[in-house]
């Protein structure tokens, strides 16, 4: 697991033909031919649970979001909104397990590689858990995820898929989700 900048996040987004002002804002890309907007309902949903559920939708290669391959990013943008939720021990000492002992502020994007999917859920986990906001998104790939401080996710991928909607429809999950 590597940590970078903002700049470094901006570059691999510009790089996959990505708007970074609009991602980083949570906003749609004007090709996105398939969207989806989940709300997570935190009484009903446990993070953890939400983080596997992210996952396991993002890695589904019929999508055109198959993170599968060697890098996988999430850039976190919004915290410090609820302070109470956030446990900047546990944070911090998760980044120090990895070698790493920059701020969040200054190094957001987290970079995973294929062997790293429990430490990828893990770092999502607690970004939902403690009201953070960010985009996960993959190197080399035009789609992405937007996780908002305030309960939803947004999933906009370049090509329509029937996979997506059969797999939200078989999660489980009691997230409310509309296609458009």
């Amino acid at each position: 697991m590597f940590f970078y900048n903002d700049k470094y996040s901006k570059n691999i987004l510009t790089s996959a033909g990505i708007d970074a002002k609009r991602a980083f804002a949570g906003e749609f890309h004007q090709d996105d031919a398939f969207k989806i907007v989940a709300k997570i309902d935190t009484g009903k949903e446990d993070s953890f649970a939400v983080a596997k559920w992210l996952y396991q939708i993002l890695n589904v290669e019929k999508i055109g979001f198959n993170l599968s391959f060697d890098n996988r990013f999430i850039h976190i943008s919004e915290y410090g909104i609820f302070p109470s939720s956030e446990n900047w021990h546990l944070y911090n000492s998760l980044r120090r397990a990895s070698c790493n002992y920059d701020p969040l502020w200054e190094t957001p994007c987290h970079v995973f590689n294929a062997a790293e999917v429990a430490e990828f859920i893990t770092f999502l986990d607690i970004s939902i858990r403690f009201g953070w906001g960010g985009l996960i998104f993959g190197g080399g790939d035009s789609s992405t995820v937007f996780f908002s401080h305030d309960g939803w996710v947004r999933i906009g991928m370049r090509d329509s898929s029937e996979s997506l909607t059969n797999l939200l429809q078989k999660s489980g999950t009691s997230l409310t989700w509309e296609v458009s």
